[in-house]
């Protein structure tokens, strides 16, 4: 048996209408088109509606009414008796570190800001006339500190170029 044959005596040939009435066609498009607006426009109506539905019909509880099923019972807290802070290195010990007043050479420090874990940022002053002199990396694990740059004194750099007015920038490149 050939499919062919099978399909074309399955599905028969339709011929097309061989007269089409434009105007019932024209009606249906319009008719089709204005439901299409119409359902456009009260979708948002509907929602509307609907959500105020829901919010009059008294699902919330309302001013004065309370809902048996949502009213909670408090429980009893423990009373509190106010007791004393207790300082942080007893309450978080490894949250607490600290740093030596001076450097080796009688130099003091102040902490500028937590490099890592166990790296602070130190600034080192003179001790007479408390004068940046250099940045120090101090390790809080190793209790080890680094020079990590010495502060110039003002007066002693000059700016780099040929001019004194001016200071000239000195721009590099890699090569390839």
């Amino acid at each position: 048996m050939d499919l062919k044959s099978l399909f074309d005596d399955l599905v028969p040939e339709e011929q097309p209408p061989s007269e089409v009435d434009m105007g019932a066609a024209m009606r249906a498009g319009r008719g089709q088109r204005r439901r299409r607006r119409a359902l456009a426009i009260l979708t948002p109506v509907a929602a509307a509606a609907v959500t105020a539905l829901v919010l009059a019909s008294g699902t919330l509880a309302g001013p004065g009414r309370r809902d048996p099923a949502a009213t909670v019972t408090p429980s009893p807290v423990p009373s509190a008796s106010p007791s004393k802070p207790r300082p942080s290195a007893e309450v978080w010990p490894a949250a607490v570190t600290t740093i030596p007043a001076k450097s080796a050479d009688g130099s003091t420090y102040a902490p500028v800001t937590a490099l890592s874990a166990a790296e602070l940022l130190l600034r080192v002053h003179k001790p007479a006339t408390d004068k940046l002199v250099r940045l120090e990396v101090y390790d809080t694990v190793q209790r080890t500190a680094r020079v990590l740059g010495e502060v110039p004194e003002p007066g002693g750099s000059r700016p780099a170029g040929r001019g004194r007015t001016r200071a000239h920038r000195l721009v590099g490149r890699e090569r390839p």
